[in-house]
């Protein structure tokens, strides 16, 4: 039958969520941020590998007109300047334009404005730390913190018990 191709565990398309691994019902699902990290990894392999500006194109439509679709923007700065990228945004309903390496905004659209926006985007090669090494800085932060942590509990154990004595 057309359009019927089993999915995992034998079921198709049509009979439930099967491709896409999602259980709201039972579990809570974190393909988000697990999304969200791999995302940010690729992009940083992507740069590695000689990319010289981001285009980004998004679906922004599903936020209405609240601050979600303007945030996504803001992310976007955050991602040019974490890479010093210039970024080329397009959304068909929510807010496009151009942002430099530095994160300054050029031409932009709104929500739900129709038009063309042109711009010299400035290619860039450099890799900046950020993008060689990516979330190393919050990793050893994170380990540092722990061993804090536990240094501190250890000694007040100790000093505790040596009060008792």
């Amino acid at each position: 039958m057309p359009g019927h191709r089993p999915g995992r565990h034998g079921r198709t398309d049509r009979q439930g969520p099967a491709r896409h691994g999602f259980r709201a019902q039972r579990r809570q699902n974190r393909t988000g941020d697990l999304l969200r990290r791999a995302l940010r990894r690729l992009l940083r392999r992507i740069l590695r590998r000689g990319a010289q500006f981001m285009a980004i194109i998004s679906n922004d439509g599903w936020w209405g007109d609240t601050p979600g679709y303007k945030h996504l923007f803001s992310i976007s700065r955050l991602r040019a300047v974490e890479h010093r990228r210039a970024i080329a945004r397009s959304a068909n309903t929510g807010k496009s334009g151009f942002i430099s390496a530095r994160g300054d905004v050029g031409q932009t659209l709104g929500w739900e404005q129709r038009g063309v926006i042109t711009a010299e985007v400035p290619l860039n090669s450099e890799l900046t730390f950020y993008t060689r090494y990516g979330d190393c800085l919050a990793r050893i932060s994170e380990y540092i913190l722990l061993l804090s942590v536990l240094y501190y509990v250890a000694y007040r154990y100790k000093r505790r018990n040596h009060l008792v004595k």
